[in-house]
């Protein structure tokens, strides 16, 4: 077969199984409140496409992970953890196997990167792109995105989900983050909140297996993005707030020691 006209029928294929799984609903899946037997379904659903691939049918898993994306926030909201990372890792495994697979995935991306251009960066989408850039390992064009939209909105305007701001940080990307008007004070508030309340649901957890682990890796983020945002705060020529958040770091860590302690 001519490649080019492989390659159009490939596209064909993305674009009839991606409207599809926009369009196939389940019964009650325009259901608001979520249920035991909901979030039930939407564990099969994952599960339904490992099995689907572990038997070689990639088409019928790509449309399980199609339209777990596209639906999973309909059915439970808290979902959405997941639906950002081990459900699209899974999804790049069946790529492994299944090109077309990561082709359908780079479809959606693009559909929904132009979706978050037209709307002046005040989509919410935008995390969606921002997780399907690192999973399809193209995180260059999440700086892209942002940098495109900077020239077209205010910044005050732009949604930047703390995902946008961790990994800016991480790639020491302080001027984008400056022009983008981050706090860092406010995002330091969010990464202690977010910390603590990571500790304590480890503590409400019936098992101890593997407990230590997790305390030290969220320790160990957390140290991290202190670290950065001291750096960031040192870019701004906010030398006081960079202490601040050294201080603030200490007294969190020395808390944490004394409870465990006890």
């Amino acid at each position: 077969m001519n490649k080019s006209i492989f390659g159009l029928s490939c596209l064909v294929f993305i674009m009839v199984i991606s409207v599809n799984c926009d369009q196939s609903h389940p019964k009650n899946s325009s259901r608001k409140k979520s249920t035991w037997e909901d979030t039930s379904r939407l564990a099969h659903l994952l599960d339904s496409a490992r099995q689907l691939q572990d038997q070689g049918k990639f088409k019928e898993a790509l449309a399980e992970h199609i339209w777990f994306h596209n639906h999973a926030l309909e059915i439970d909201s808290e979902w959405n953890g997941v639906r950002l990372s081990f459900a699209l890792s899974d999804w790049k495994k069946l790529g492994d196997q299944f090109p077309i697979a990561i082709d359908s995935m780079k479809f959606i991306r693009d559909r929904k990167t132009i979706q978050v251009l037209n709307e002046k960066g005040k989509s919410r989408i935008i995390g969606d792109v921002i997780a399907l850039n690192r999973t399809l390992k193209e995180d260059e064009k999440t700086t892209q995105l942002f940098e495109t939209l900077l020239t077209i909105k205010d910044t005050n305007e732009i949604y930047t989900p703390d995902v946008a701001i961790g990994f800016f940080l991480k790639k020491e990307n302080y001027d984008l983050l400056r022009q983008l008007a981050v706090d860092p004070m406010e995002y330091y508030k969010r990464t202690e909140t977010i910390y603590f309340k990571s500790l304590n649901d480890l503590e409400n957890l019936e098992s101890d297996d593997n407990k230590d682990f997790f305390q030290r890796s969220h320790h160990e983020s957390f140290k991290i993005t202190c670290e950065d945002l001291k750096k960031y705060a040192k870019f701004l020529g906010n030398d006081s707030l960079s202490n601040f958040i050294s201080e603030r770091y200490k007294r969190v860590s020395e808390k944490v020691k004394e409870k465990s302690e006890i």
